[in-house]
């Protein structure tokens, strides 16, 4: 699930913004 949840957060992330968000990089260090 948090895999899923971290594919979903960075593919919004890059939908929102052309730069990922921080929150994905906290994620990947979870």
């Amino acid at each position: 699930d948090l895999l899923i949840t971290n594919q979903l957060l960075y593919q919004l992330s890059y939908t929102g913004k052309s730069e990922p968000k921080p929150k994905s990089l906290i994620f990947n260090e979870l």
